[in-house]
Order: structure tokens, then sequence, then C-alpha cells
């Protein structure tokens, strides 16, 4: 048992401005249901339609006694770093968000409360809020706020070199040398996780088995690397840890899309009306794909007979 475990997480950061000496932070998760009600029937259904946007808040001393490290030494929290972040603090533009227990969240800063007192006369008080933010459609958000982007080289290079710092490298986390078989590289190309990505980047999203198994490859070689990480046990380590679980989130997004992708659709003519819950349930698919197959039907109560809808032919 270790009742000090929290102080072993990352600590917050806003725009890597990092925030060791805070209070508290805390978060929800919030899910858009559409609400479904049916006439003499008790207890309405539900149908989840996606996730809102998460908010957070922290709370933070900034203490004239506490020192923080800089470029050119050591700063005191206040008035100095307190400056520093303050400036970060009003633009209005979204950025990174590093919370301690999801990660790293690109997020907007909604609101900021400061103030000082009588009762804490060596610095200042700050309370921020925060909202998770998607700054495109085409962006896959990961629940737990790992984000993905559209460039993964970028998301693999980072890793990488955050990487290299504490001697960990995709290189050394091969389970053998036969692996890069499925990357066309040999046993003297160079191997990093941008290397390896970058040889299958083209050929992504054409579906096959064979990108299919040389992504769940990548996974666990950037699983090796986690672990190797991890056991070194330092808290200096989280922007390592942080830049690797970002590209897995990644390419587990990419697996599940090419899963999905190759999956036959057929479609069918209803010879009755019926719900897109009834229907998932009729042809063994998760009310998600359905949902995502025949979304034009999604705010109607119920499908109406001789619509034709579509549905995955082997079930996930």
């Amino acid at each position: 048992m270790d009742s000090t475990i929290v102080q072993d997480l990352p600590p917050p950061a806003w725009q890597d401005n990092p925030f060791p000496q805070y209070r508290k932070m805390s978060g929800d998760f919030k899910f858009r249901q559409a609400v479904r009600t049916w006439p003499y029937v008790d207890v309405q259904g539900h149908d989840y339609t996606g996730r809102d946007s998460s908010p957070f808040e922290l709370e933070l001393y900034f203490i004239n006694t506490c020192t923080i490290p800089v470029p050119n030494g050591y700063a005191r929290w206040f008035p100095e770093y307190y400056q520093a972040v303050m400036a970060t603090m009003q633009t209005g533009k979204a950025g990174n968000l590093d919370h301690p227990l999801l990660g790293r969240v690109r997020a907007v800063l909604k609101a900021v409360h400061f103030e000082i007192s009588a009762d804490n006369l060596s610095g200042a008080l700050v309370r921020a809020q925060w909202e998770e933010t998607n700054e495109s459609p085409s962006t896959t958000i990961a629940f737990f706020g790992n984000i993905t982007t559209s460039d993964p080289a970028t998301l693999a290079g980072n890793a990488d070199a955050l990487c290299a710092y504490w001697n960990v490298s995709a290189a050394s986390s091969l389970p053998s040398m036969m692996v890069l078989t499925q990357f066309g590289l040999t046993s003297t190309s160079t191997v990093s996780l941008r290397s390896l990505w970058g040889s299958i980047a083209s050929s992504v999203f054409s579906f096959t088995s064979a990108v299919l198994g040389a992504i769940n490859s990548l996974v666990g070689i950037v699983d090796t690397m986690i672990d190797a990480i991890n056991a070194l046990d330092s808290v200096l380590t989280w922007q390592a840890d942080d830049a690797l679980l970002s590209f897995r989130a990644y390419l587990v997004q990419a697996s599940v899309t090419i899963a999905q992708q190759s999956r036959p659709v057929a479609s069918r003519t209803l010879s009755e009306p019926t719900t897109l819950d009834q229907f998932a349930a009729q042809t063994g698919n998760d009310l998600s794909d359905i949902i995502k197959l025949n979304v034009t039907y999604l705010g109607q109560p119920e499908v109406p007979k001789r619509s034709t809808l579509r549905y995955y032919a082997s079930a996930a």
C-alpha cells in the first residue's frame, strides 16, 4: 500500500508550464444521450450519440518561498513564475493541458480566478478552468483525453526524441529482427518509431490484413517502450510516457478503423417499422455501428417500413 502514490504522478501543466505546487485538479466526463420515450411505457430509453467536451478545474498556489527550474537557473513561484504563467493564460487560444491522470488534452481556457488575501501573505491563489476542444472534425479524440492528430509522424518523432533521452528506443524494443519484414525494412535499416510508421503510412488505409498486422506489431513495440520507461521509476519520465501513449492512441484508432472498414457491409429493406437498437440486435451489430451506417435515421423514433438500413454482415 502506498498512501502517497499521487505524489508520483506527473504534475499538471499548461502549454508546457508545469504546476507541481497545485492543491487539486478536477474533471468530468459528460455524454450526449438522446432520449427516446414511448407512450404508456415507463422509463425512457437513451441512445448514446457522443461524448461532450470534458471540463477541468485546477487550483494552485504561487508561493514566494518555492522555486522552479528555468533555463537561466531558478525562478520564484511568486512573482516571477506567476507572471510568466499568467501571460500564457491570456491568449484565448487552444493549447496543451497536461492532466496527472488523463495525459495531454487539447483544451481552451474558459476562466481564471486569482486572489491574494491576509490568510496567505506569501503569494497568490489561482483557480483556472479549461474545456476540452476538438479543433477539427477530422481529428479523432480518444477517450481519457489522449489526442490523436492527423500527423502521426510527428507523434512518433516526438516519442523517439523524448525516449532517446532515457536510452529507450524502438530498435532496442523489437521482439526480434524478423518483425522488420512486416515494415519492408532490413537489419541494416535505421529503426525508430517514425521510420516504422513511415514504411507503412502510405498504405495504412488500404484496409489489408498485412497493414493491420504491422500496426499491431508497432503497438507491441510501443508497449515495450512504455514498460521500459516505467521501469525507470522516475516522475521525470512523464513527457516520454505521454508521447508514447499519444502515438499508441493513434495506432489503436487506426487499427479499429481498418478493422471496421474491412468488414463487409450489407443492406436490408424493412418489412415492418423498427428502431435502430432493435435492428442492431437482429443483425448482431453494436448499436454504435448501426448508427454510423444509418445516421439519417438517428433522430427518428422509428425507422419506417420499406426503409433500407445498412449493417455489417460479419459482426466484430
